[in-house]
This record gives C-alpha cells, sequence and structure tokens, in this order.
C-alpha cells in the first residue's frame, strides 16, 4: 500500500562479565562473588543477556477516504471523519534472560554454600501432557543440582552421592540457564486535524500487548526450596505487561 513502511531489526548476541552490577543483582543474577580470590570462576553471561531478540515496526495509512481504495470522493465532514486515519505499531520477540540457580537456607558456618554443585546440565525439557514448564513443573531441572555438603558439628557432616565436600563453594556458576521468553505486540491507531499553518491535532488510540499474552517472570531459583523452579508472578506492568488501552489528544504548534 502506498505510504506503508515496515522495518524487521534481529539480533544474536552475547554478553558476558564477572559482575554486572555495582552492586546487588538482577532477578536473575547473583550478588557479590563467591570467592574473592577467584573472581574469574564469576565470569559467566550478563544478568540482562537475552541471546535473541526480533523487532518489528510498521505503519500504513488506512485506505478509506479521498483518493483512497474506499470512499475515495468523500468530502467535507465524511471526509473528515473516515479519511486521514494511520495504523501503526510494534512487536518484540525475546528469549529468556540469564538465570542463576541458588541454594534455599544457606548457613556458611556449616560449610554450605549459596550456589550449589551442579552435576547436569540443569535444563528441563517439556515433558508432553504435563501442563506448562514452570507453571505446573518446574522450569529447570531440580534433580541436576546437588546442596553443597554442611557439618552438624565437627565429627558429623553429611555425605555427598558425587563426592564433594563441606566448606568449599558449589561449582554451578553465574547465570547458567534462560529463564522465559517475551513477546508482545502493540498497536496504535491515529488521525490528524489540520487547524491552521503549522498547527493539528492529532487523536491516537493505543493498544499495548494486544493480545494480552501473559510473560512469565523468573522462576524461584532455589532449586532445594518447597517452590523450587517454580514461577509465582507475570509481568505486571510496562513493556510485556497485561493489555492496556489508551486514549490520547495531542495538539501541535
Amino acid at each position: 500500500m502506498r505510504g506503508a513502511f515496515v522495518r524487521f531489526n534481529y539480533s544474536l548476541s552475547k554478553s558476558i562479565d564477572d559482575a554486572s552490577q555495582l552492586s546487588g543483582a538482577s532477578a536473575g543474577g547473583f550478588a557479590g562473588a563467591q570467592s574473592a580470590r577467584d573472581l574469574r570462576s564469576e565470569r559467566g553471561r550478563s544478568d540482562f543477556d537475552r541471546r535473541h531478540v526480533i523487532t518489528a515496526v510498521y505503519s500504513t495509512p488506512l485506505p478509506f477516504g479521498r483518493g483512497r481504495k474506499f470512499f475515495g470522493t468523500a468530502k467535507g465532514l465524511a471526509q473528515g471523519v473516515i479519511g486521514g486515519w494511520q495504523m501503526s505499531g510494534s512487536a518484540s520477540f525475546l528469549t529468556g534472560q540469564a538465570l542463576t540457580v541458588q541454594s534455599a537456607n544457606v548457613d556458611a558456618n556449616l560449610g554450605e554454600s549459596l550456589r550449589p554443585n551442579r552435576i547436569g546440565s540443569g535444563v528441563q525439557e517439556d515433558i508432553p501432557g504435563a501442563g506448562k514448564r514452570g507453571v505446573d513443573y518446574p522450569w529447570f531441572k531440580l534433580s541436576d543440582f546437588e546442596p553443597v555438603p554442611r557439618c552438624a558439628s565437627r565429627s558429623v557432616c553429611e555425605t555427598s552421592a558425587y563426592g564433594f565436600t563441606p566448606f568449599n563453594f558449589g561449582n554451578s556458576g553465574r547465570n547458567i540457564l534462560d529463564g522465559p521468553s517475551a513477546h508482545y505486540i502493540n498497536m496504535a491507531m491515529l488521525k490528524n486535524f489540520p487547524l491552521r499553518e503549522r498547527r493539528r491535532v492529532q487523536v491516537r488510540y493505543e493498544l499495548f500487548n494486544i493480545l494480552n499474552h501473559a510473560n512469565l517472570n523468573l522462576p524461584d531459583r532455589a532449586f532445594n526450596a518447597l517452590g523450587g523452579g517454580m514461577v509465582t508472578a507475570v509481568v505486571d506492568r510496562g513493556r510485556g505487561g497485561p493489555r492496556v488501552m489508551q486514549l490520547a489528544l495531542k495538539f501541535e504548534f
């Protein structure tokens, strides 16, 4: 259609660091370092890393009004009502944010470590007929991690089936897994009403996340917690949040 515009963008990226923030951590990252003497063990994907990102934007005039396919001879009030409308929108598709697996209720004085030992990939495959991953069963494979053994006293220590010992840092790294992906589509319809030279009124009707797709937050990262690996909330505002509609009136001069 004459005047239409479409653009697609795709990025494949990988960001690596040993600390993504000066203090604290994102929802999926790891605050601080396990060992200040071994910062190389903190090297991993950045908290904000997303491997695949696809975005699209479009804008097109609607085929109504003077000179268009429908009502092409409209004049006066009819042209003012149905002519000159434009539709635009955007879409975003993102793979999951990086995720660090941790242990729950850790007591370093008993030899435990905040990050567990990793004995498998941790990647949970979709289970046909079992429901939705992260909602009906854990997002990642809990059995692929083992807590660092603890010692109740100097002579009473837990044993590890894989030979791990207490008072050592867990070998599970930073941001080793992917969280849930996200996608949302936005749309807007607008019309300009010219008043005088360099002055006009614009009416806009906008829809954000028009499909009302529920974008999942990161799951509980504590593999040995009661709700380990389960997603308990969705994005509730901003990009990827629930469907939002708004009507705007803008005066340009």
